[in-house]
């Protein structure tokens, strides 16, 4: 059953259902999105004759999801370039962090993104392992290292890093 609520600072102008769809409370229609880069659905309201781009998926999570942790992000379970939907079902809150883990996991990261990778540090006259780390970064912060030491020694670009030894596993 489709559900509409007003859309937070334009109440009395429009509403979002929690299938998706914007409606003008003016012209009782639903706005038809135009679609930007990414394959994310926009519209654009207006209010005291300014325009307001919004993304639809935000207006969703806005409208019909509790954000406790004051996340920023919201995240599609099933991603729109596969089918996905801008439907409450089909959107959570989330971190910065986690949005770009879904980039990388869903096969759609450009550039520098990473996908974590565990790593090890170890003694390098035994070959014994040391410590296990979810990733680099978690590395660096445990022995104080400067960001990105412990992935450079991984990597065979410096030797060590305060006397530290790491590799990937």
């Amino acid at each position: 059953m489709e559900i509409f609520k007003d859309i937070k600072d334009f109440e009395g102008l429009y509403k979002v259902s929690n299938l998706g769809n914007v409606l003008s409370i003016r012209s009782n229609k639903i706005l038809k999105p135009s679609i930007k880069k990414g394959g994310y659905s926009e519209v654009v309201l207006m209010k005291e004759g300014e325009r307001h781009s919004k993304t639809i998926h935000r207006l969703v999570a806005e409208a019909f999801i509790p954000n406790p942790n004051n996340y920023k992000c919201v995240l599609h379970s099933i991603p729109i370039l596969e089918g996905g939907t801008n439907a409450v079902d089909n959107l959570r809150w989330g971190t910065h962090c986690e949005n770009a883990q879904d980039t990388v996991n869903q096969g759609r990261a450009k550039g520098n993104i990473i996908p974590r990778k565990a790593i090890e540090s170890y003694n390098p006259q035994t070959n014994e392992t040391i410590m296990q780390f979810k990733s680099a970064a978690d590395a660096d912060r445990f022995y104080d290292l400067t960001p990105g030491q412990a992935s450079r020694v991984a990597r065979g670009v410096i030797k060590s890093s305060k006397g530290n030894y790491f590799r990937y596993i």
